[in-house]
């Protein structure tokens, strides 16, 4: 084990333990203080006296810490945010923009608080999550912390390229569900492949603006030109970790005419909290050879 990359995480009260764990000097009485390389804080709690009176009461919270002589002064040992200071290893918190179980501002409050200390730390909100992220969030949090971890040296790059495997996966998965969604002429299906603002520029010139006018001239063209699609995709290219680009070889075959249609087609496909959706297509045909000279 490369004891210089040990990194702390957990969800919850988990997070709370690996902020305890990460930024708790030995002075304050609570155990040994360890080397961390990184934290990430799976919306965790900061500040514990936050939770046991005013608006931001739980019930957990005052169970946890019920009444005691000394409580509040307990409260702020348990707290990371009474130990914020320079020195404290790069932090990651990921949070829910609704969650109120531990309220979404308390992860605001630390890496604030981290930052004006000189600590590098940083903070993802997932975008109508919880305390708790769905099966279709968790992959843009996954590729977070990893991309985290990768551009402070302590996740090999090679290993970050391996989480990005799954995202590859169930990208070409996206593609090939709208192939099929143009086959079959299932508009219904193919609207749920886009974003609202998506965008499809085609080979003859057309370009179809927002999603309902991707979908109006897909079904249009797939009902005048019918025949059977294929889109081989080249290496999916991450651009950040929440948007890729896919190249693929388009053919349509079986449309009436003596020959197989060729052409490219580019997607860009963007992480959205319901997963992967396409938010723009480029198809290109292969330029006729230049006449000799």
């Amino acid at each position: 084990m490369d004891q210089a990359r040990i990194v702390v995480t957990g969800a919850s009260a988990g997070g709370h333990l690996a902020l305890m764990v990460g930024m708790t000097p030995a002075s304050a009485g609570l155990g040994p203080a360890i080397p961390i390389a990184a934290v990430v804080n799976g919306y965790g709690v900061t500040d514990v006296a936050d939770l046991l009176d005013g608006p931001h009461r739980q019930g957990f919270a005052v169970q946890w810490l019920p009444e005691q002589p000394g409580r509040s002064d307990l409260a702020k040992r348990l707290s990371p945010l009474t130990y914020v200071r320079r020195g404290i290893p790069p932090t990651l918190t990921v949070q829910g923009e609704n969650d109120h179980t531990v309220p979404h501002e308390q992860g605001v409050r630390l890496t604030a608080a981290l930052q004006e200390s000189g600590v590098d730390a940083e903070m993802m909100t997932v975008p109508g999550a919880g305390h708790g992220f769905s099966k279709e969030q968790w992959p843009a949090v996954h590729a977070r912390i990893f991309d985290f971890l990768a551009k402070r040296g302590i996740l090999a790059a090679a290993q970050a390229a391996t989480a990005n495997a799954g995202d590859e996966a169930a990208i070409k998965e996206v593609v090939a569900r709208y192939v099929d969604a143009r086959d079959r002429k299932d508009a219904k299906a193919t609207e749920a492949l886009f974003t609202a603002d998506a965008d499809q520029l085609v080979s003859s010139g057309e370009w179809r603006k927002g999603r309902d006018a991707v979908v109006r001239g897909t079904m249009a063209s797939s009902e005048s030109s019918g025949g059977k699609r294929t889109i081989t995709l080249e290496p999916v290219r991450f651009v950040t970790p929440d948007a890729a680009l896919a190249d693929g070889r388009y053919e349509i075959a079986g449309t009436g005419v003596a020959s197989t249609r060729r052409m490219w087609s580019t997607f860009l496909i963007t992480r959205t909290p319901e997963g992967w959706r396409i938010a723009a297509i480029r198809n290109m045909l292969p330029a006729p050879p230049a006449p000799p000279k």
